[in-house]
């Protein structure tokens, strides 16, 4: 589902009621591993900190991560198409409950980006998900993007199957 608009004028305005999460500096954070074999292909791309939850697979009790998010290579201009690659990026919150692999797949998707991503190409963004449930082999969860800067520009909605 994708919907494009150009902003127009309104009498409503309602500010962003999630805020930013309090993280480590990324720089302070090693980053996901890539591992040829184990981990996708694409993450030798990426570069995404864990600051808050579990690695995927490592029997954590919770379900929500937060962490940041970029290039490992920053691409020369940075737009709509590497925002959506990193959104996209992140595994499924609740695959880290799992102690040993198991497949796991979107069932559907969302990204609402409700704010201009423009941004310099290796800029550091924040990501948090929370599961608001998980049952009978679904997930679903609900993660906020957020600038460097506090804005929120991005609300991402997830179904994810769970075989395991």
């Amino acid at each position: 589902l994708g919907t494009f608009g150009a902003p127009r004028e309104s009498a409503i305005s309602v500010a962003a009621t999630a805020e930013a999460p309090q993280l480590a500096a990324p720089e302070t954070i090693e980053p996901f591993p890539y591992i040829a074999g184990m981990t996708p292909d694409f993450f030798q791309h990426l570069d995404m900190r864990l600051a808050d939850g579990g690695f995927p697979y490592s029997g954590a009790s919770t379900s929500h991560m937060d962490g940041w998010m970029r290039f490992r290579q920053a691409p020369p201009v940075f737009d709509e198409r590497h925002f959506v690659t990193l959104g996209d990026a992140w595994p499924p919150a609740v695959i880290q409950m799992l102690s040993q692999f198991a497949p796991g797949s979107s069932l559907t998707w969302s990204l609402e980006i409700t704010e201009d991503v423009a941004a310099e190409p290796d800029t550091h963004w924040a990501y948090a998900v929370r599961t608001d449930r998980a049952e009978g082999g679904y997930a679903h969860t609900d993660a906020r993007i957020w600038h460097p800067d506090g804005r929120l520009v991005a609300i991402s909605r997830q179904t994810v199957a769970i075989f395991g």
